[in-house]
């Protein structure tokens, strides 16, 4: 009978676990205020501060009709290696939540290897700095975004090139819809 007890409330524990650890996704604390999914920008802003970055991005491009669906995407770096949140609004409200890694350093420490597909743009240069040369372009077609494809349509594609020396090879970097898609490696980097 007390096995039976036991069980039944480490079953108990184990869901409410289960359920706290799903909501986390949808809200986190911004010092004492909780921010939660289809809270609006101003509603954010005023409980948590200004972002460290912001960025613009198409949601879509449709033929005849252009972008359509802008969301803005807000990431909040507290430091000190802690989680970095990635916060997307669409029509003015936060409608998704998500962690994208711990707080990186900037400093020039930035390790080659550490640039991979599916880092997301913030991390880069939260970790990396500004890369050495920017360039961007638009392109028609069917586009691989780490394990998820992206339908056929007009995406805005940027290269980031980083050059850590000669004591390593230059890194093309490729970048569509805020993440890392691609990285080539060119010739060794200049002294």
């Amino acid at each position: 009978m007390h096995t039976f007890r036991a069980r039944a409330c480490l079953l108990l524990v184990i869901a409410g676990l289960l359920l706290a650890w799903s909501g986390a996704a949808s809200a986190f604390r911004c010092g004492n205020e909780l921010v939660r999914e289809g809270d609006r920008k101003y509603d954010v802003r005023r409980a948590c501060g200004h972002p460290d970055y912001v960025e613009k991005e198409a949601d879509a491009y449709l033929e005849g009709l252009g972008y359509v669906g802008v969301r803005e995407v807000w990431y909040y770096d507290p430091g000190g290696n802690a989680f970095v949140r990635r916060l997307t609004f669409r029509e003015g409200r936060l409608s998704h939540i998500e962690t994208v890694g711990r707080s990186g350093s900037a400093t020039g420490g930035c390790d080659p290897h550490f640039i991979d597909e599916g880092l997301d743009r913030y991390q880069l240069l939260s970790e990396c700095g500004e890369p050495s040369a920017r360039d961007s372009w638009e392109e028609f077609g069917r586009f691989r975004v780490g394990r998820h494809e992206v339908i056929s349509g007009k995406v805005t594609v940027e290269e980031w090139v980083y050059d850590f020396g000669p004591q390593h090879f230059v890194r093309y970097v490729r970048i569509i819809d805020g993440r890392v898609v691609e990285v080539e490696l060119g010739d060794r980097g200049r002294p």
